[in-house]
């Protein structure tokens, strides 16, 4: 095996040509500013032996996450069988011949629904990419049952609340607190585009069946920048995907 493999690694793994250039720039960017190495696969076809092959690689010890290229809005089964089974993280970089991707991750938008397992399942890999002088964005988005009393007053309440969310759930120097109210899918996509962020980091259960993980299939549906998918811990991981054995019925339960 080759010796700089035996390192922490990303791999990254694609199935045809058209991905290749996409996968290959933000691959760089995400070693770059991780100062990992990296590794390119290529990949038959989508199919569930393609599955199994990107699962039992990313389980080798060195890897520290996966890339992979997805359509937006068509997302592959190939996509779909390796973010709902794979523990570790998972980068989905959307197939857009447009698209320029930045020569490292200079700015990561980090969404937060105010719970400290989201905080925690985002903490460790939000803290490598800051430490690597990633600017932090966080987004917090409220609801009409759960939006503050200070949004109507005076600005002294609305710093001294931002300073309170980040001192609790992302406590970096330079992190910096977005609020919205609404849908958190469209709130995430239009402060992506205006802070012009590299990557959007979202924690989540790994669970697709009917109702749950609204916020990942709207931004995986409709996001041009590319996405890191970070499982949350195996206990809390597992219960949701308890949950969502209960309520699956049929093969369109897990899409996107």
């Amino acid at each position: 095996m080759d010796g700089a493999l035996l390192m922490p690694h990303i791999l990254a793994f694609t199935s045809i040509p058209e991905d290749t250039d996409a996968l290959g720039a933000v691959t760089t960017a995400l070693a770059r500013t991780l100062r990992l190495t990296a590794e390119q696969h290529g990949l038959p076809t989508d199919t569930a032996g393609a599955s199994a092959a990107v699962l039992l690689a990313v389980e080798e010890p060195t890897v520290r996450m996966a890339v992979l290229p997805y359509y937006p809005g068509n997302a592959s089964r190939l996509v779909i069988d390796v973010i709902r089974q794979c523990p570790k993280p998972i980068v989905l970089v959307p197939v857009d011949p447009r698209a320029t991707a930045p020569e490292q991750i200079s700015r990561m938008l980090v969404p937060l629904d105010g719970t400290i397992e989201s905080a925690e399942t985002v903490a460790e890999t939000v803290a490598l990419f800051a430490v690597s002088g990633a600017d932090i964005v966080v987004l917090h988005v409220f609801d009409e049952t759960t939006v503050p009393k200070f949004w109507d007053q005076a600005v002294h309440a609305r710093k001294s609340w931002d300073e309170e969310f980040l001192a609790r759930y992302c406590n970096h120097p330079d992190a910096r607190l977005e609020l919205r109210t609404g849908s958190p899918g469209a709130s995430i996509l239009d402060v992506a585009a205006t802070e012009q962020a590299d990557l959007i980091a979202l924690g989540w259960g790994q669970n697709l069946s009917p109702g749950r993980a609204r916020t990942v299939r709207s931004a995986v549906a409709q996001s041009n920048t590319p996405i890191l998918l970070l499982p949350f811990p195996a206990g809390r991981r597992d219960r949701w995907r308890a949950q969502g054995s209960m309520n699956r019925h049929g093969s369109d339960a897990a899409s996107l």
